[in-house]
């Protein structure tokens, strides 16, 4: 479903690799962690519906992703 979500991302809103080396400054995490708020954890208080939190923690992992992948290219680019 992460790798779906992120085959999307690319596809059609062209969240491609230099779309995410543009946002270097932990922009992609901020809204990983955005997504992950939004499906209900780490409030208890907020009940998000099934769906809308697995939406959610999908979207969340394909953006961790992207930024793992961004932070690969990055060092490989430093020669690290």
């Amino acid at each position: 479903m992460i790798r779906a979500e992120r085959l999307r991302q690319v596809a059609v809103k062209g969240y491609d690799e230099e779309h995410d080396a543009r946002h270097a400054h932990g922009e992609l995490t901020a809204l990983a962690v955005h997504w992950i708020r939004a499906a209900g954890w780490p409030s208890p208080g907020i009940d998000a519906a099934p769906r809308a939190a697995l939406d959610g923690l999908v979207k969340a992992g394909a953006l961790i992703a992207a930024e793992i992948d961004r932070i690969v290219a990055e060092e490989a680019r430093r020669g690290c």
